[in-house]
């Protein structure tokens, strides 16, 4: 199921994001009670307004989770975008986890044109990729069932252009 797929790997990826920017996480408890770090939580208005991923995506989308992520789902939880937005250092990470699934995909990567790097890929219902740029870096997983490759593709570049403006 790719939509469990890629909300499993956002705090993986999350996780490396807060180390590449440096970010101190508080410690938090562990399961034996044990202090242990976790990702430092930026502030929700790191994230970008529901209403405008909403139109991006083509469907009403409600903000479900900040932090060092910021994920969007319809109520039917069948369109939802992922993002996760740092400094450029994580950059290269973000873009190789791209190049990564694309290759598990079996698909073909591809500049987003614009930025100063950044790795792309897009299918009918799904696309991901990253781009650094401004100083910044963005990472987003999109998935939107039924919709053509170019409106994926559209909607991923809208979003990550979002991500670093």
């Amino acid at each position: 199921m790719p939509k469990a797929n890629h909300l499993l790997l956002l705090p993986a990826i999350a996780g490396s994001l807060a180390f590449a920017c440096g970010r101190d996480a508080p410690p938090a408890a562990s399961a034996d009670g044990a202090p242990r770090r976790t990702a430092a939580a930026p502030a929700p208005n790191h994230c970008p307004d529901a209403a405008d991923v909403s139109r991006i995506v083509g469907a009403t989308l409600k903000f479900t989770a900040h932090g060092t992520s910021c994920v969007y789902m319809s109520d039917d939880q069948e369109f939802n975008a992922s993002l996760i937005l740092g400094g450029a250092g994580s950059g290269d990470q973000l873009i190789r986890e791209t190049r990564e699934e694309a290759e598990g995909r079996q698909m073909t990567v591809e500049s987003p044109g614009f930025g100063d790097r950044g790795a792309i890929w897009s299918q009918r219902g799904a696309a991901a990729g990253a781009v650094v740029g401004n100083g910044k870096s963005a990472y987003v997983v999109l998935e939107m069932p039924g919709r053509e490759q170019s409106a994926t593709k559209a909607a991923l570049l809208a979003l990550l252009r979002k991500g670093i403006e």
